[in-house]
């Protein structure tokens, strides 16, 4: 036999504000009300077979107790006695129908739903001012770079905004390194030489058709023979391997250069393969002669493994 779903047990919040007025008796009151609910339900009828006898099987109270709360419940007109034959039955004059408990638990769900959604938005808006406050706090390398170069800050600010106010600008991200191109400007002002917006970009699609180790030394070069203009390198020792592949020395191969990063403090070279970086103190010229991989030579293809 299947076993039927207990039903929901609601009482009126107007009903708990009058229990509170008896102090002590609040759970009491709360307890007994809640049982003649539950067996109302039980038996499907307002009116259940409850008699004090009955009540104190089901909570373990003492007859008096049973009669003193039974007197409040009557008092505030929440149940009446009714007699028929030997047998005493409680009325629920204020009852909810299964109708209505479906109704009252359906807005609550939807009430509890509008208020997480309404709490997520208003989270979601917090962190993201949160996440705004500390992105304005958070120090800007480029222009922290030009204020440790000595560069005003009020003019380091100035033209980090000409900077980043240029048409497209969006498209050269990742293409040029901004620490460099700011290293270049620091010149440009210490050296007094004016520019404006078109020899901002012009430099700019100069960097970005360089690997970042040959943007590095053409601002040191340009920058060094105080020229008023960035000279690209005559011979782009790095560019000329873009796009080729090696087979290192842990037999993996890394496919399509992309990318060459210069660490001048120590010297070292990061060749960036996809999304794989392979780091070294050679020259371009020896790290291929070395590790050069030619597809059409070698039968083996092993498969691009993360390094």
């Amino acid at each position: 036999m299947k076993q039927e779903k207990p039903k929901e047990i609601i009482i009126h919040p107007h009903t708990f504000q009058k229990f509170m007025k008896y102090g002590k008796d609040f759970s009491n009151l709360v307890a007994l009300y809640t049982f003649y609910i539950y067996h109302a339900n039980h038996q499907k009828t307002n009116q259940p077979l409850a008699t004090n006898n009955f009540v104190r099987n089901g909570l373990g109270w003492s007859l008096d107790k049973i009669k003193r709360i039974k007197r409040i419940l009557k008092e505030l007109g929440l149940i009446e006695v009714i007699r028929k034959g030997l047998k005493y039955y409680v009325r629920l004059p204020f009852i909810y129908t299964k109708k209505k408990i479906e109704k009252i638990i359906d807005s609550y769900k939807k009430e509890d739903k509008q208020e997480k959604e309404k709490s997520k938005e208003i989270k979601t808006t917090k962190e993201e001012e949160e996440k705004q406050e500390k992105e304005k706090k958070k120090p800007d390398p480029f222009v922290e770079y030009l204020v440790d170069s000595f560069i005003p800050k009020r003019r380091a600010i100035q033209i980090k905004n000409t900077v980043f106010s240029i048409e497209d600008i969006d498209k050269y991200q990742n293409k040029f390194n901004t620490l460099y191109l700011a290293k270049w400007l620091v010149h440009c002002e210490r050296m007094g030489i004016r520019y404006n917006k078109g020899n901002l970009i012009s430099w700019i699609k100069k960097m970005s058709s360089l690997f970042y180790i040959e943007q590095y030394k053409m601002v040191e070069n340009s920058a060094g023979m105080n020229f008023k203009d960035l000279k690209p390198p005559k011979i782009l020792v790095y560019q000329k391997y873009k796009g080729r592949s090696i087979k290192f020395e842990d037999g993996k191969i890394y496919k399509n250069l992309i990318n060459v990063f210069y660490e001048y403090e120590n010297n070292m070279k990061y060749y960036q393969f996809g999304e794989y970086y392979i780091k070294s103190r050679m020259c371009a010229d020896k790290f291929f002669e070395k590790f050069e991989y030619h597809p059409l030579f070698d039968r083996v293809k092993s498969p691009i493994k993360r390094f």
